[in-house]
């Protein structure tokens, strides 16, 4: 593996890991008042977006898995809007959902941290996107994270404007 791609890895890798933190400076934590503020009624509330991440780092980590140890694999897509609904994310506690996420993402990363170099080119299949290695797939993660940190900054935000 070149220097460039461990370079890489070891970026994605410390940037999953810091998520978690992330989420706690920029909400600084204030479930009560912060849990269910959303900044668009279409959108996921800050209690549904932990309770989103909670639940697909499960998924991302079983596709991570799954990829190194199969063949190929065929890794379904999900809908998250289904599975919130089926969930019920609304009714679920946002601090025992951080703590969740928290340890879930925990386990990710050092899952990730005991890839070899030859896993982290293996490949699986993703309907609609094709063929992924690990790499890819990680960086897929990454950019799911960069999405949904965005919004809570956004929510937080408009939370904060709205109390003025």
């Amino acid at each position: 593996m070149s220097d460039y791609n461990r370079f890489i890895i070891e970026g994605l890798i410390s940037a999953l890991s810091a998520f978690p933190t992330v989420i706690h400076d920029v909400t600084s934590l204030d479930w009560r008042n912060l849990a269910d503020f959303t900044a668009d009624p279409d959108r996921f509330t800050v209690r549904e977006i932990i309770a989103h991440l909670a639940e697909f780092d499960t998924i991302f980590h079983d596709r991570f898995q799954r990829t190194c140890t199969e063949d190929n694999p065929e890794l379904p897509g999900f809908d998250e809007l289904e599975l919130a609904r089926l969930h019920d994310y609304k009714a679920l506690n946002v601090a025992e959902q951080y703590a969740l996420f928290t340890n879930r993402r925990a386990s990710m990363v050092a899952f990730l941290n005991n890839c070899t170099q030859d896993d982290w080119l293996r490949t699986a299949d993703r309907p609609g996107i094709g063929t992924v290695n690990l790499l890819q797939l990680v960086t897929i993660t990454a950019l799911h994270d960069n999405y949904h940190i965005r919004q809570l900054t956004h929510w937080v935000s408009a939370a904060s404007s709205s109390k003025s």
